[in-house]
């Protein structure tokens, strides 16, 4: 960027030459122009030009030896042949003077003004300005000098150049890291290790792995409380400043206040916006000073620091706490870690002296207790120091976590198993279970072949239904034995419906029942609606579960994340269901988010102008009629909850010409007695068969009236119908009802895939070529006074059409012996061979039609303890908001299957049933099958070799 005053000199002198010269225009001398532009100086455009791209290479006028050195960087004041001195271009206090003449013409110079060009006294003036933070004295090399100094072409790039310049004069005064030594600054160290790479011939992935291990060990600095600083100011704002609001109760006006009540985040950000450590011997953030840990040896031992001692939150007469043979040799005579109320904390955090400000680079000072790095800036908020919960456990993230933790011991990942030995090393440094030290021979190892890849095949063969998780398959390496590639929510899906099957007749049966309690406590937690009573029974549960996870796994499985499952059900006790306080809406809208980039040179303003867009347009359509969502993908379901059959796969057929009637008239009684307008005549016809069977002098017996009721309803109804025939001075619930007596159209539609309720079904042959498991129903049906829930699979679906009204209806094939064997599985035997034809007299129980509406979706897996026999979990659906949906339990008018899972209280309880646990001897988490027929079980070490055992 060239100087104002040289330009203002050579216009002076340009345009005095012009005028003597009796011209009216001069030519521009800029870079672009190359004096082949003629141009009037007075217009302002010669002088626009010289800003902003300077004067051409080597271009003197008469008169300017004084500024040429700042139209083209180098000075003239030894025109012998002495130095050449390298001045900042650009730099205004180089070339303004104050006490310079600047209105001098050309040719005006005196002795005066040559001996400020021959190293005169103005030149020292000049070399004393220079000595500030601008100054290049810290470079020595003439040629790089030059370099860094180059001359640019226009404003932009001057500017550029000179932040450059600006930024290398800081980084070689400022420290590599506070408290280092003074002389190692950023550039010295960078410069140096560039020099290294080049004297030792390092590649560049070399180095950058190089750069990135020192990364790590460098000290990491902490500054997010100066940018939460913001956000807690407008926290403060709308606290402070409450909105006039109306109480329409009270008829009356209330200040109403906005209050931040808990923050969510993964434990390393829990961490960084509490204040709190998460790292080393009190990584709990909830036990804080009082945390139990123990540290682990060092090669050759696991060199982990992990938490145990889940005993102390055992009730103080518990018989485990003097059972050291069971756990780490050591009775526990401690309780439950104290809790600090939040006025304790904030009381403790004020009194902190050595409290780090925000945003100040200084040394950090030993943590508070050991506990707090700093003291958060939500603090400042007055209603702070009264929630309970200002920071929740993320439970998405720890059910990740101890799902690889437990996946990899189960099935001894190579690069996840908490057993080895190391972990061996352990136990022998504890001085617990002498049958599984280090080098100590151990038949357990020697377990029979297929033990990890039986699991691995239970886990790899479950087909989902849609929508439900991903392929498990897809995330199941068998050459590596390992799972990698899972997301969160096939993490929650694994843990909570398919790893509790897997596992099913392996391993003790106690050990298998501490696994299931384990996976039945993240899907409790999981679930939208669970009461306070559930709660506190699930609290004492999995205290006892982890205190028996001590017993049987090696102490490196017991790492920061399995300890906080203890402290999980208080979070959903005071702050609701864990999807209130879950990072999972979040993590997915950071996949929405991520789709805004465009340019990914700039992606924070790529997300900016893409969620500004979003929020534009979700404004303007709530003033259209119709309302489509905004940035989230559209449900498949949307529009399609009363029902939408799939073309794909469907066809048009006639029931007469495929000898299908008995179905069809099945088909068609089934739909009547199940619409609600046609109830008062199904009464009416019972009525009439009992009578006359009284009138007969004929008892019956209600079974019988049935099975005549539906051998003669269809015809009683529609010859009842026509002795009252419609006109137009009919109801429209009058002409529906003549509509459906008549029967429905013999020509159907028949569909292979058919949406409904929320669900997506599939009949079982297009499930026989489909990745998906979309054909598996269940129901609920009264026979009497009694409940009972009905599993099958879909064979057909059919469409009826009533004079234009369509009723969706399931030909299912029904489950046989279903035994519910606790309350984590029921199981069932569902029959090879199809249904058969659905004629008059067939019995409720084993009717094949049901209505599409009344049915929800499961799935079944084959239970590897019975191959014959398969187990069902249930199915998922999202509903929510879609066509006046607002709740799943106001939806579904035929019961709920989830709900009906929780209905344990006649259950006993888990406390007194672990009372029978004993300590099996090896390994418990690798036992061999317990006699099931066709199913056996090995071990792999970690080599990859297995040893066999016959």
């Amino acid at each position: 960027m060239m100087s104002e005053g040289v330009v203002a000199r050579f216009l002076k002198a340009a345009t005095a030459e012009m005028i003597r010269n009796n011209q009216k225009e001069i030519r521009c001398p800029c870079r672009r122009c190359k004096l082949t532009s003629l141009m009037d100086p007075k217009a302002d455009m010669v002088r626009d030009h010289l800003l902003m791209r300077g004067f051409m290479d080597g271009y003197r006028w008469e008169g300017d030896e004084d500024d040429y050195e700042f139209v083209h960087g180098i000075s003239t004041r030894n025109k012998e042949g002495g130095e050449h001195h390298v001045e900042v271009p650009g730099h205004d206090q180089d070339v303004e003077d104050p006490g310079h003449d600047h209105d001098h013409n050309v040719g005006d110079h005196g002795p005066d003004d040559m001996e400020d060009q021959d190293g005169g006294p103005d030149d020292e003036d000049h070399e004393d300005e220079d000595d500030g933070p601008s100054s290049m004295d810290w470079v020595q090399d003439p040629y790089l000098q030059e370099l860094l100094l180059k001359q640019t072409s226009n404003a932009r790039d001057a500017a550029r150049e000179k932040a450059k310049m600006d930024q290398l004069e800081v980084d070689a005064v400022t420290p590599l890291y506070e408290g280092c030594r003074p002389e190692d600054t950023r550039l010295k160290v960078t410069l140096m290790a560039l020099q290294m790479k080049v004297k030792h011939k390092m590649t560049d992935t070399s180095f950058n792995d190089n750069m990135s291990f020192w990364h790590e060990r460098l000290p990491k600095g902490n500054d997010i409380n100066l940018y939460m600083g913001l956000l807690k100011e407008e926290l403060a704002t709308l606290w402070d400043a409450p909105a006039n609001t109306w109480d329409a109760a009270a008829e009356e006006y209330f200040p109403m206040r906005a209050a931040l009540l808990t923050t969510v985040h993964d434990f390393l950000g829990y961490g960084y916006v509490a204040g709190q450590v998460v790292h080393g011997f009190n990584a709990c953030v909830r036990c804080m000073d009082d945390t139990t840990y123990r540290q682990l040896d060092r090669d050759p031992g696991s060199s982990k620091t992990v938490f145990m001692g889940h005993r102390r939150w055992l009730r103080d007469e518990d018989p485990w706490r003097k059972r050291k043979d069971l756990f780490d040799g050591q009775d526990e005579p401690r309780r439950r870690p104290r809790t600090r109320s939040g006025e304790q904390i904030d009381e403790l955090l004020k009194n902190w002296k050595e409290c780090p400000p925000p945003g100040k680079k200084r040394k950090a000072p030993e943590p508070l207790l050991k506990v707090w790095k700093t003291r958060s800036v939500f603090w400042d908020l007055p209603y702070w120091k009264i929630l309970r919960v200002p920071h929740s456990l993320d439970v998405m993230h720890i059910t990740k976590n101890v799902c690889e933790s437990l996946l990899g011991t189960l099935l001894n990942m190579p690069e996840r198993t908490k057993d080895g030995p190391k972990a061996r090393y352990d136990l022998l440094s504890i001085g617990i279970r002498e049958e599984l030290h280090a080098g100590r021979p151990n038949d357990d190892d020697d377990d029979d072949d297929n033990d990890d890849d039986e699991a691995e095949d239970t886990q790899s063969r479950v087909k989902l239904p849609y929508g439900y998780a991903g392929k498990i398959s897809r995330y199941l390496d068998k050459a590596k034995q390992r799972f990698s590639g899972m997301k969160s929510h096939d993490c929650h899906v694994l843990m909570t419906q398919i790893l509790p099957v897997a596992i099913r007749g392996i391993m003790d049966a106690h050990v298998r029942e501490t696994l299931f309690g384990l996976c039945n406590f993240f899907d409790v937690i999981s679930r939208k609606s669970v009461g306070v009573r559930q709660l506190r029974r699930l609290q004492e549960e999995i205290v006892v579960i982890l205190c028996e996870l001590e017993m049987y796994f090696p102490p490196a499985f017991f790492d920061v994340m399995v300890h906080l499952l203890v402290h999980i059900v208080e979070d959903i006790i005071q702050l609701g269901p864990t999807f209130l306080h879950s990072m999972m809406p979040f993590e997915r809208m950071n996949g929405v988010i991520k789709g805004y980039v465009r340019n990914r040179a700039r992606p924070d303003g790529s997300i900016a102008n893409g969620f500004l867009t979003e929020e534009c347009i979700s404004f303007c359509t709530s003033y259209l009629e119709i309302e489509n969502p905004v940035g989230l993908p559209v449900n498949r379901h949307l529009g399609k909850l009363a029902g939408w059959g799939h073309r794909d796969g469907s066809r048009e057929m006639h029931v007469d010409f495929k000898g299908r009637i008995a179905d069809f008239e099945r088909a068609n009684l089934v739909a009547l007695q199940h619409i609600d307008v046609v109830d008062p005549w199904v009464v009416e016809h019972k009525t009439f068969i009992a009578k006359t069977y009284s009138d007969q002098g004929q008892q019956r017996t209600d079974g019988d009236i049935i099975k005549e009721h539906n051998s003669t309803f269809t015809r009683w109804f529609k010859d009842k119908m026509l002795t009252c025939p419609i006109d137009e001075d009919s109801s429209a619930e009058e002409k529906l009802i003549f509509a459906l007596s008549q029967g429905a159209e013999h020509n159907l539609m028949t569909f292979q895939a058919y949406d409904i309720n929320g669900y997506t079904f599939y009949t079982e042959e297009k499930d026989m070529k489909s990745d998906y498991q979309n054909s598996g129903v269940t129901m609920e049906s009264y026979t009497g006074d009694v409940k009972q829930r009905y599993y099958g699979k879909i064979e057909e679906i059919w469409e009826l059409s009533y004079a234009g009204e369509n009723v969706p209806m399931f030909r299912v094939r029904w489950a046989k012996n279903v035994i519910k064997e606790d309350r984590h599985f029921t199981t069932m035997v569902i029959p090879e061979a199809k249904s058969k034809t659905a004629g008059a007299k067939v019995t409720a129980k084993y009717e094949p039609w049901v209505l599409a509406s009344q049915v929800d979706q499961c799935f079944f897996i084959t239970d590897p303890q019975k191959p014959s026999r398969v187990v069902v979990r249930r199915g998922k659906r999202s509903i929510i908001g879609m066509d006046g949906a607002a709740n799943e339990l106001d939806f579904d008018q035929y019961g709920d299957p989830k709900m009906e899972d929780d209905d344990d209280d006649d259950e006993e309880p888990y406390t007194t049933r672990r009372s029978r646990t004993t300590l099996p001897k090896g390994r418990p988490f690798k036992r061999r099958s317990l006699g099931v027929p066709g199913l056996n079980y090995s071990t792999a070490r970690k080599k990859g070799k297995k040893i066999v055992k016959r």
